[in-house]
């Protein structure tokens, strides 16, 4: 995270015709709150040094466009949950299911706890030991948390391909192409 380079019209350019392009109302520590999706990338990105731009492309890259079940709040047994990093998402069995599972868990019980929570495991279980990229989450070449190809973020072999045709398409899209970039 760069304040002198992201902000929130660039995070707000890239939610741009999905499901965070608009406000929403949740409960946070006894009492309502009203904020736009971007105004809460934004918190994540200063709470954990994260490009606000990385996480809103990790985002959409994980639960798409027009969102899913994992981030409805409304999913049977699940109501109330939201996992918008698909982490404990794993293939075996449901993997939505697994992924709410981790964030009931977890109580991640809004989606403003979910997205802060979900960018700090980033932070905290691959950034911050050196799998700072989309190439590292997914292939663990670098010694950090287990030794070499012992710390994967997720199972799709194409994800980080992927991850970088969306922000290059979202970036030329919103002309910030020619921007500084961090």
């Amino acid at each position: 995270y760069n304040s002198s380079v992201h902000n929130q019209a660039g995070v707000e350019n890239i939610l741009k015709d999905t499901f965070m392009d608009k406000s929403i109302t949740f409960d946070f520590e006894g009492s309502q709150r009203t904020m736009k999706y971007s105004e809460i990338i934004m918190d994540a990105a200063r709470q954990t040094n994260i490009s606000p731009y990385s996480i809103a492309i990790k985002i959409i890259q994980e639960v798409g466009r027009s969102g899913s079940s994992s981030v409805s709040g409304v999913y049977p047994g699940y109501e109330g949950y939201y996992n918008f990093f698909n982490v404990g998402a794993s293939d075996g069995g449901n993997a939505i299911e697994n992924g709410l599972k981790y964030a009931k868990d977890r109580n991640w019980n809004s989606p403003y706890v979910s997205i802060i929570e979900g960018a700090k495991f980033l932070s905290n279980s691959y950034i911050s030991v050196g799998q700072n990229t989309a190439y590292f989450y997914k292939f663990d070449v670098v010694d950090g948390q287990n030794g070499v190809c012992n710390h994967q973020y997720m199972t799709n072999v194409q994800d980080p391909s992927s991850q970088a045709k969306n922000l290059y398409n979202t970036y030329a899209k919103n002309n910030m192409l020619n921007q500084s970039l961090s």
